[in-house]
């Protein structure tokens, strides 16, 4: 306190002055010092406030990814299956052309056939067949 009624009177404020507004600069001080303590305060507990949501945040993302891969890793295998059956009736179905219609399973194929069989081979649908998925 004595501190700022020296500088006040260095400044040349009038005696009767001096103190009171020693009082009022050693209150702003304070305050200014409670001032900068709150904003260092508030900084770090933002801080952990934010790393916390983060925390969460990428967390739930984890789970939400673990339970796409569940999912895409299920429909793969739905799928393989899917594909395994579908050859496995392919093939009984050729077979069985063969056995019950062995002339006309030999006998050339047309355009239209031709053009399907290329198609399932190559894997893609054949020109104005629907798309299975």
């Amino acid at each position: 306190m004595s501190a700022f009624v020296l500088l006040l009177a260095r400044w040349g404020v009038p005696q009767g002055l001096r103190k009171p507004l020693a009082y009022v600069g050693a209150a702003l001080a304070a305050i200014a010092l409670l001032g900068l303590l709150w904003a260092i305060w508030l900084h770090f507990h933002d801080k952990v406030v934010i790393e916390r949501h983060e925390t969460v945040i990428a967390r739930e993302i984890d789970r939400a990814t673990t339970a796409a891969d569940a999912a895409a890793n299920a429909n793969d295998a739905r799928r393989r299956i899917d594909d395994a059956r579908a050859a496995i009736l392919t093939e009984e179905a050729l077979r069985h052309a063969e056995q019950d219609h062995p002339v006309e399973v030999r006998a050339p194929a047309g355009p239209g056939a031709r053009a399907v069989a290329d198609s399932l081979r190559t894997r893609t649908p054949a020109p104005g067949a629907a798309a299975g998925r």
